[in-house]
């Protein structure tokens, strides 16, 4: 998905006519998008198979309230059981906390982009300086989307590995 959303922005930097320009624009950003929303579902679905049917605009939510509780609550658990010390079970509710707050946030931007781009036709990408935006959001910046979110979905699969969540 990201190979398509990154010839989709090559062809819309290099596009001339202003009207083809912003409809390859439109279509990276959504493409982007999904691939932050693709890579998220794969990570629900591995703790909870149901949540990977959720609408996309209740996965930040389960993301900051009930998998982050969930996750954090079993990492306690693991600590009242002596398994981890207080150091280990510190840092691993950090970086949960971190990891799904900064998910929460990217998928939230990314839909936002993803439905103006889908739906408000009236709003046309701009180019500013080799930029393309579409309303406040970069489209060099939503390149950078699928990476952040991996990164995000590693560090809390590691946690789900190392507490054997999964």
């Amino acid at each position: 998905m990201k190979a398509v959303a990154d010839k989709l922005t090559s062809l819309a930097n290099d596009e001339l006519d202003v009207g083809l320009q912003n409809l390859y624009g439109r279509s990276a950003f959504n493409r982007y998008y999904y691939c932050i929303f693709l890579v998220t579902r794969d990570l629900l679905r591995e703790y909870k198979v149901e949540w990977s049917k959720s609408k996309h605009k209740q996965i930040p939510d389960i993301l900051v309230v009930t998998f982050k509780k969930e996750l954090i609550k079993e990492v306690k658990k693991t600590l009242r059981h002596n398994l981890v010390t207080e150091s280990e079970a510190s840092k691993a509710i950090t970086q949960i906390r971190t990891s799904t707050a900064e998910l929460s946030s990217l998928l939230i931007e990314a839909y936002d982009a993803r439905c103006i781009a889908d739906y408000e036709p009236e709003v046309l990408l701009n180019n500013l300086d080799k930029n393309l935006l579409l309303g406040e959001y970069k489209l060099n910046t939503a390149s950078t989307w699928p990476s952040k979110a991996q990164s995000y979905c590693k560090s809390i699969r590691r946690i789900l590995k190392d507490y054997a969540l999964v």
